[in-house]
């Protein structure tokens, strides 16, 4: 085999020994975007959980929410904490919705928990008086721009409150 030749044929050896690199570098860096993403929707869970874990250790949160009394102070700190930590969580899967790290469907879960937050007049009283206060400029405008599609119905919270004697349901189970 002459020199010539031989230069060919490492040349070939080399280009696929790139592509092959090229390739398995590919794989690898799906693997790694998908193993991101999925400890993204893992930690929004998580966060979710614990909003859920906070409302049911603390059912005194929930009725604040749709109180139409004015609200303790005790009662306005409680609140301001729980929108803050709830909120904080939602700008985080914004910011990972916006940054693609979260799909449609996983946002759109997220979303409706959102609208449910500001579904009572305390919420959007927090919101006007603190928590625009505390977000970044373009969450801000994001929520501003969802609060004005509807108004508070309370539904939501009420509904938590009252399912078991809505539908003439008396709130006993059948063997009792």
């Amino acid at each position: 085999m002459n020199r010539s030749k031989l230069a060919d044929l490492s040349e070939i050896i080399s280009s696929v020994a790139i592509v092959i690199t090229l390739v398995y570098l590919t794989v690898e860096m799906n693997q790694n975007t998908n193993a991101m993403n999925a400890q993204t929707r893992q930690a929004v869970m998580e966060s979710a959980q614990t909003e859920l874990f906070v409302l049911m250790d603390n059912p005194d949160l929930s009725i604040s929410m749709t109180k139409s009394d004015p609200l303790s102070a005790e009662e306005q700190v409680r609140l301001d904490n729980f929108f803050t930590a709830s909120l904080r969580s939602r700008e985080f899967s914004w910011l990972q919705y916006q940054d693609g790290s979260i799909d449609e469907l996983q946002w759109a879960t997220e979303q409706a928990v959102l609208q449910s937050i500001f579904d009572t007049r305390q919420s959007r009283d927090w919101w006007n008086v603190v928590g625009r206060e505390v977000f970044g400029a373009e969450f801000v405008s994001f929520v501003d721009e969802l609060l004005q599609q509807t108004g508070p119905t309370e539904e939501v919270w009420n509904a938590s409150a009252n399912w078991s004697t809505r539908n003439g349901n008396s709130g006993m189970s059948a063997s009792e």
